[in-house]
């Protein structure tokens, strides 16, 4: 557990490189013959969990400060007729990106993961690689996996739960001959079109400087706004993380020095940047008026409900709201609440950092499970604390 004080001081801060970005670099790196260098590395867990992988496959990673090399590559039946058992941990991304990976290799292997992962989706993805010539025994972890994929392959790829089953096969499509087909896509678009560009620039480079990650500044942002001044040492914009929705969103002229501001009561819809949502129901406790907040389909998909979550954290520091279908009603209160709170976090690492900013608006307390932050952002309360 960790115990969370009362006083939020100014800030200054750096946030870390957006994991997305390097899980997908990642893999491009496992699939090329060409030495690759990635700068501004997160080293968080689902980064982490990735490398491991790479290394149980024979690749050759190493790391300097927060740089990463990368030698070595999978191609097609690689690894034929040898018998592998990995463990693939609890990233989402990381284990929708590596399951095609190790298909293309040809081994057979026996697979687990994390338990707090059993419970999310994976049966579209395993389906897309049973249609090209994988043979897997379960819908669900633990399962065997033995393949020899058809190369050529015309596959469609279901993404009414997640577009990372369609990003993982457009990764392994840029290096081998595939042609794949999203269907039922409604939702986080944004992270498409991360991959397309991520595999373009691929094409071209060889040593990639890693973007910091969106969702990680809504958190110093979120401080800023509503808590106490903060400067975002490293800030750097790009195109591709959906997440910068919450800057254009409240229209802030200076994301580098956030000051508090009075915010209004608002609609948002977060279906195309899910990762943002518990952040705006912060944000929005402590705005004037009834603000709404909708897009919440898949919110249940993630780490944990994260529907519930918030609304858990709403009723803990009494913050009026209701829900109504997929919509979320909160009405922000301009008081904090003279009590310490205790929250049993689930091992969802954006709840656990959303509920630091409650308690550091509010009158501080105490958050069990603490270490899963370590999923994004390991330095979060060190640099937070600081």
């Amino acid at each position: 557990m960790i115990e969370v004080s009362s006083n939020a001081p100014r800030l200054k801060l750096s946030i870390p490189g957006n994991k997305s970005q390097i899980n997908r670099l990642l893999i491009l790196s496992f699939l090329s013959r060409k030495d690759i260098q990635l700068n501004n590395v997160n080293f968080c867990d689902d980064v982490n969990e990735l490398i491991e992988i790479g290394r149980q496959l024979g690749i050759s990673i190493t790391t300097e400060n927060k740089s990463l090399f990368i030698k070595g590559y999978i191609s097609h039946n690689c690894l034929k007729d040898k018998l592998l058992k990995l463990n693939l941990g609890n990233a989402g991304t990381t284990i929708r990106f590596v399951l095609p990976l190790l298909a293309l290799s040809g081994a057979k292997f026996e697979l687990d993961c994390a338990d707090s992962f059993k419970s999310r989706p994976i049966k579209e993805l395993l389906d897309s690689l049973r249609s090209i010539g994988a043979d897997i025994d379960s819908d669900c972890f633990p399962l065997r996996l033995e393949a020899d994929l058809k190369l050529g392959s015309k596959l469609e790829v279901d993404c009414s739960k997640t577009t990372q089953y369609y990003s993982a096969f457009l990764l392994l499509s840029s290096h081998f001959d595939m042609e794949v087909k999203s269907i039922n896509v409604d939702k986080s678009q944004k992270y498409i079109e991360q991959t397309q560009q991520v595999i373009k620039e691929f094409e071209s480079s060889t040593v990639f400087n890693i973007p910091i990650d969106a969702s990680s500044y809504s958190y110093a942002c979120a401080y800023g706004l509503s808590i106490n001044e903060v400067e975002v040492l490293n800030f750097e914009r790009d195109e591709y993380q959906a997440d910068w929705k919450l800057i254009d969103f409240i229209n802030y002229s200076n994301p580098e020095h956030i000051i508090p501001l009075e915010l209004g009561s608002f609609g948002v819809e977060v279906s195309q940047c899910l990762d943002l949502f518990p952040t705006f129901v912060f944000l929005a406790s402590y705005a004037l008026g009834t603000s709404e907040i909708f897009g919440l389909d898949n919110l249940k998909f993630k780490e944990s409900d994260r529907l519930s979550e918030s609304i858990k954290l709403l009723e803990l520091f009494e913050v009026e709201h209701s829900l109504n279908g997929d919509k979320l009603s909160i009405t922000g209160r301009n008081t904090r609440i003279k009590k310490k709170v205790t929250y049993d976090a689930p091992s969802d690492h954006r709840m656990i950092m959303t509920a630091f900013l409650f308690m550091k608006k509010n009158f501080g307390g105490i958050i069990h499970n603490e270490q899963h932050v370590n999923k994004s952002f390991p330095d979060f309360f060190e640099t937070f604390n600081s």
